[in-house]
């Protein structure tokens, strides 16, 4: 499923808390903060849903359209598409905005052709990695890493782990 630009903004409305100085902001949507980079967010989800762009910006596989970025690529083509999505985002933004959707995913991507790497440990994880990498492109996901407050440990926040 292809997530909209509306359902992306919908969804960073999830009661996340986050201050700006000691200003706690209620909805990063509209917030002057976080408003321009929340549209702009938005827009390039909308890209995937643009008829001119469609071709560009996703890829089917088994029935089912996805983000090109989640393509596992198998050839040179491949590899070809999912440079020309890659620089759309770049050019959409001018190579300035940072955690871009493909960002992640482009890394989640590759480390879901190799799993057997993540079995070379006693309890191997393979399989959550396997799990992950359809959940997240099953449902069009952007994952960023999470950034932390002054003195705060990694161990003290909830994250997505493989």
């Amino acid at each position: 499923m292809l997530m909209t630009g509306k359902e992306y903004l919908q969804s960073i409305r999830d009661g996340r808390v986050i201050y700006v100085g000691k200003e706690r902001v209620k909805d990063q949507t509209t917030h002057p903060a976080f408003a321009d980079a929340a549209r702009t967010y938005a827009a390039l989800f909308n890209m995937k849903s643009d008829p001119a762009l469609r071709d560009l910006m996703t890829f089917e596989e088994g029935g089912e359209c996805y983000s090109m970025y989640y393509l596992q690529p198998r050839s040179q083509e491949d590899l070809r598409r999912r440079n020309r999505a890659h620089r759309k985002i770049a050019d959409f933004c001018f190579g300035l905005m940072g955690r871009t959707p493909n960002a992640f995913a482009g890394n989640l991507t590759g480390l879901s052709l190799k799993p057997e790497v993540f079995d070379s440990e006693p309890g191997g994880s393979r399989n959550n990695l396997l799990a992950i990498y359809q959940h997240v492109r099953r449902n069009d996901l952007r994952i960023i890493n999470q950034t932390y407050g002054s003195g705060q440990s990694c161990a003290s926040c909830s994250a997505l782990r493989a």
